[in-house]
């Protein structure tokens, strides 16, 4: 009876070790192909934050062209209207430079 006991204990060890080994063997795989699922989705955040960075550069440059496009035009348009009204642009100038010196005045 020790003998069978004895026997039936190994043969208990030996599966133990067999499961233990197996399940090493599963954690290493099931590790392996989460770090690939992590390097996957590494990948696709750097895509994805690529493409943002490209689109916020070029909206960015065409806002900044927009704008210089629209101060050129009110540029050109002042120097018009200063060109068919040289007196009352002067005039206009006087005044606003009065009001200044009367608010900067009051300070």
């Amino acid at each position: 009876m020790f003998t069978e006991s004895k026997t039936e204990l190994d043969d208990l060890k030996q599966q133990m070790n067999k499961l233990q080994d197996e399940l090493n063997k599963l954690l290493k795989h099931t590790g392996e192909q989460s770090q690939a699922a992590v390097d996957n989705l590494k990948s696709k955040l750097s895509s994805a934050v690529s493409s943002f960075q490209q689109q916020a550069n070029q909206k960015m440059h065409d806002a900044y062209d927009a704008g210089r496009e629209y101060s050129r035009k009110a540029v050109e348009k002042s120097r018009q209207a200063i060109s068919e009204r040289p007196f009352s642009a002067l005039a206009a100038a006087f005044v606003g430079g009065m009001i200044s010196i009367l608010l900067l005045r009051r300070r």
